[in-house]
């Protein structure tokens, strides 16, 4: 699975460049001694509310949340990880959604009209009241 992890770096980092290229050689080395299941396949800079944003490959949620703590212990002030998926992997999923929430509404409707038919109407009776 791909995540993103959004993070924002302690100022005294951010200062330094040469502190900024070591701290992700040295998240690198760390995951690959503790979390070798995950891999950094990206790190870009950002403008904006974070400083780095890393592409994680992970095989799931709790290692990809091994990545984000490793990141913490390195001087990461701040982490986000949020799992991702191919935009045309996206598209299927909304599709396959729509489909079977048109069955369900479906069978909803079909349950509704057995239960109160629109042609039983109550019986009149002749009279008035009155």
């Amino acid at each position: 699975m791909k995540y993103f992890m959004a993070c924002r770096i302690e100022s005294k980092i951010l200062i330094c460049p040469s502190e900024l290229g070591e701290l992700v050689r040295k998240l690198q080395h760390k995951l690959q001694d503790i979390v070798p299941a995950a891999t950094l396949t990206s790190c870009h800079a950002l403008l904006g509310p974070y400083d780095l944003l890393y592409l994680v490959e992970a095989p799931d949620n709790a290692t990809a949340m091994k990545v984000a703590i490793a990141a913490r212990s390195l001087g990461i002030a701040h982490s986000e990880i949020w799992p991702a998926i191919e935009a045309a992997d996206f598209e299927a999923l909304a599709a396959e959604l729509s489909a079977d929430a048109q069955k369900c509404e479906s069978k909803i409707n079909e349950a509704l009209e057995e239960s109160f038919p629109a042609s039983d109407a109550p019986p009149w009776t002749g009279t008035t009241i009155g």
